[in-house]
């Protein structure tokens, strides 16, 4: 990493620098200079040209909360960034005088870890500083895994194969280092924000031993490889991995550019109970409903709040298959004061769905043929739920007593609410749900009495990253 003097560096460079951290992106801050009224760096890096030889240049602009590589000609007021399916002209821009050298990307292949970001989505990710040959010219623009995106002729293009622009290990994002032994001599990867499996880094020994991480990054483990097992968050170099961090069981890991803050939404205590009719008449009359509800979060307010977007759906089950369908979004965390959320790090959506009971009825486990049970109320999923949802219950996912446990229900008013588990994600803990009820099910009134509805959402903890 170059270092700043900060006594001979000029306010802009300063003002560059200071708008890098606050957003959050991972780059040299002298390796980009601000243009005003199209005077073009004297220094700014030629990356290609147009079809008739004019010369291309790097350059970058903000886009709906991100930051955005694309092109700029020789003293243009104007900037061109592929976003949204477009080639979007920016007249508040910066250029690339930085160094580099440019790395071919291949279908198939994903950006190489030395990549150079040179900005960032809304939520965080990296996007790095790409080019392409497009109908004779050669066009700067942006990459992302192993995709290339490139403003031209009014389009956000995508082209294969491309380049990105490269520095070397330890420039830019590239500074986590893993090791698979415990001194930091062994053989060892160095690896930029993202998502890694084990085998993708071409090391000899099938485990991580050792790590190496700069401060204000974060290393999350897992111990599969799928990224949703047992997991822990590395903030410092570790020199020896023990059996606190699940040694040898890990195979996969992220990368994040920031320090991972555990924080507790806002459970959602509120009735919420829909009322178009899609089909059938208002009533289920004991015959089910198959209950459908996806919970999803979000950034909002420009990084200071988060918001779930609720999706609920009933449907009959048997005569005229009365349905219904609804959708929220509700505030359920603001950020502290003077921070803002850059990133959601732990799972950020739930979903579950079952064939509720009918009015009246406690959901109740029999001494035997616990599997059918499950499986005839967990309609649609087979009964099950991934074991490492079950894991993060304390529930061994054999022990199907135990997992049927979790689902229990309780009268209200005659009506039953069902507790139960997500099927997918970890966002949220548990889902409190009226299915069938001994009123008009679909609601005909301005109140959720005696309707299928909503009851709470109870949500796990969840990490993100706070800037």
């Amino acid at each position: 990493m170059k270092t700043l003097n900060f006594l001979r560096v000029p306010a802009l460079a300063v003002l560059t620098l200071a708008v890098s951290l606050l957003l959050g992106i991972p780059t040299i801050a002298q390796d980009w200079v601000r243009v005003t009224d199209g005077r073009m760096p004297a220094n700014a890096l030629r990356a290609g040209n147009e079809a008739d030889g004019t010369p291309l240049y790097i350059a970058r602009g903000n886009q709906e909360g991100g930051l955005h590589p694309g092109k700029v000609r020789a003293n243009a007021l104007e900037a061109y960034i592929p976003y949204g399916g477009r080639e979007i002209a920016v007249r508040d821009y910066e250029v690339y005088v930085g160094t580099g050298t440019w790395q071919e990307v291949r279908p198939g292949q994903r950006v190489p870890t030395t990549a150079i970001a040179g900005g960032r989505e809304t939520d965080g990710t990296p996007i790095y500083i790409a080019r392409a040959t497009i109908e004779g010219g050669t066009h700067p623009g942006k990459a992302k895994g192993g995709e290339g995106w490139f403003p031209y002729g009014g389009q956000e293009r995508y082209v294969s194969p491309f380049q990105v622009l490269v520095g070397a290990a330890g420039e830019g994002v590239n500074s986590v280092t893993i090791y698979n032994d415990c001194d930091y001599r062994g053989d060892s990867r160095t690896v930029g924000v993202g998502r890694y499996n084990w085998n993708q880094l071409g090391l000899p020994n099938d485990e991580i031993s050792s790590l190496k991480v700069p401060a204000g990054y974060t290393v999350k483990l897992y111990s599969d490889a799928e990224f949703s097992g047992q997991s822990v968050n590395i903030t410092g170099d570790v020199p020896c991995l023990t059996d606190r961090n699940f040694n040898d069981l890990t195979s996969s890991f992220e990368v994040f550019n920031g320090l991972v803050s555990a924080i507790r939404l806002e459970d959602m205590d509120e009735w919420l109970c829909p009322k178009a009719v899609l089909r059938g008449d208002r009533e289920f009359d004991g015959h089910g409903p198959h209950i459908k509800c996806n919970v999803s979060l979000r950034i909002g307010d420009g990084g200071n709040a988060l918001y779930a977007d609720i999706y609920f759906w009933a449907k009959e089950t048997v005569h005229d298959w009365s349905e219904t369908e609804r959708r929220w979004s509700k505030k359920v965390y603001e950020a502290p004061i003077g921070k803002r959320i850059a990133q959601i790090v732990s799972d950020r959506e739930s979903r579950t769905q079952f064939v509720s009971p009918a009015a009246g009825f406690v959901f109740l486990v029999p001494g035997s043929d616990v599997a059918a049970t499950v499986n005839g109320f967990l309609d649609g999923v087979g009964g099950t739920i991934t074991n490492a949802l079950l894991t993060s219950y304390g529930i061994n996912p054999n022990d199907m007593q135990a997992f049927a446990r979790l689902i229990t229900g309780a009268i209200n008013n005659g009506n039953t609410v069902v507790r139960v588990p997500s099927v997918e994600g970890r966002l949220v803990k548990f889902f409190h749900i009226v299915g069938d009820t001994g009123g008009a099910d679909i609601s005909d009134d301005d109140n959720c009495n005696d309707d299928t509805r909503i009851v709470k959402l109870e949500f796990n903890e969840v990490q993100v990253i706070l800037k």
